[in-house]
């Protein structure tokens, strides 16, 4: 059978069984883009087969002493475009075995002497660098990833889970990361009236402590609720969204870190850095040690959700959205466990008979 009449044969099949049913059960309004489509396929499909390079497969295959040329400018296309795929693949898993060896290094280190600088090496590998990974169904993603210089996992949107991977690292170890070594259940339990909880607060010597180092770390929209981060360096960080409730921040350095949204809900401010701090709706609701000094060092702090004598001559902004806080049943609510301790949600009702 000549291609010639494969085609006709193919034309007289869909007017035959294709065409004329849908003609006479579904109406001519039906029929217009079908129409269309068989005009278009008409002319299409023999274009297509003649410069597609699937002519020159079939020759080949079927006759070899077939001399009729053939374009096969598409099948270089795809060769040369493969062969560029699987080197922008090589280069691409090159890089990222190194990533995941380095990763695996330091996780296994935490447990040891060394985790204090473990932690800044992990925040380091936050902006390591990689290229794009290739996708063989996008060719300018492909073409990307092996001519452009790798970028910052950090600034690459399709390597964030990479980046959230290493910031659950860290939140894992929020118990862990502050110089004081008691917890607030332990604190709490000193001393039965809140005014001399607040001057048991023995707030550790820097020197006489390890120092934590969490600077530039990039831990948006993490869990730390109840965590020990006294004394540790978040300096320039970005707490976007992070959930803070309750944590332990004494002499935490906070300086230029971007706390945006953050819930910092009875948390513990003595003495932290806030300078420079970008306080832009973050709920520093019912905070124990910061006083207007402190707070003003921040950035947008009049931006922030606070209480009354936190004011500090500024108006307090209305919530209009408020977050799904949960919210006590009655005023007053203390919930105690050994690993949390713990929460007023109404510290001025313990001063009250």
């Amino acid at each position: 059978m000549t291609r010639d009449v494969f085609f006709q044969s193919l034309r007289n099949d869909i007017i035959k069984y294709l065409m004329l049913p849908l003609w006479r059960y579904t109406g001519a309004s039906y029929l217009l883009p079908f129409l269309w489509y068989y005009t278009a396929a008409d002319l299409l499909i023999p274009w297509l087969w003649k410069y597609s390079g699937l002519a020159f497969i079939a020759a080949k295959a079927t006759a070899s002493e077939n001399k009729e040329n053939h374009p096969t400018l598409p099948l270089w296309i795809c060769g040369i475009y493969c062969a560029l795929f699987g080197l922008a693949t090589q280069h691409y898993e090159n890089l990222l075995d190194r990533y995941e060896n380095r990763l695996n290094t330091y996780i296994t280190q935490l447990d040891t002497q060394r985790q204090t600088a473990m932690f800044q090496l992990l925040i380091d590998l936050q902006r390591y660098a990689l290229p794009v990974e290739p996708d063989f169904w996008h060719p300018i993603r492909t073409m990307k990833s092996l001519i452009t210089d790798p970028q910052p996992i950090a600034d690459t949107p399709s390597h964030q889970n990479k980046v959230s991977s290493i910031a659950s690292i860290i939140v894992s170890y929020k118990h862990d990361l502050g110089c004081h070594q008691k917890t607030l259940n332990e604190l709490w339990r000193e001393s039965p009236i809140f005014e001399e909880k607040i001057n048991s607060f023995n707030i550790t010597d820097a020197t006489k402590c390890r120092f934590v180092s969490l600077g530039q770390a990039i831990l948006v929209g993490v869990s730390m609720n109840f965590a020990n981060l006294e004394g540790v360096a978040l300096f320039d960080s970005d707490l976007t969204k992070a959930s803070l409730h309750s944590a332990n921040l004494i002499k935490t350095m906070l300086a230029q870190s971007n706390l945006y949204g953050a819930d910092l809900r009875g948390s513990f401010l003595y003495k932290a850095n806030l300078a420079g701090a970008n306080l832009f709706g973050a709920n520093l609701k019912f905070v124990k040690g910061l006083d207007c000094a402190s707070l003003q060092r921040a950035r947008n702090w009049q931006l922030s959700y606070r209480d009354k004598d936190l004011a500090c001559g500024a108006s307090i902004p209305v919530n209009t959205h408020p977050p799904e806080y949960d919210t006590p049943d009655t005023f007053f609510e203390l919930i105690l466990t050994d690993d949390i301790g713990w929460i007023f949600e109404e510290p001025d009702l313990l001063t009250k008979p």
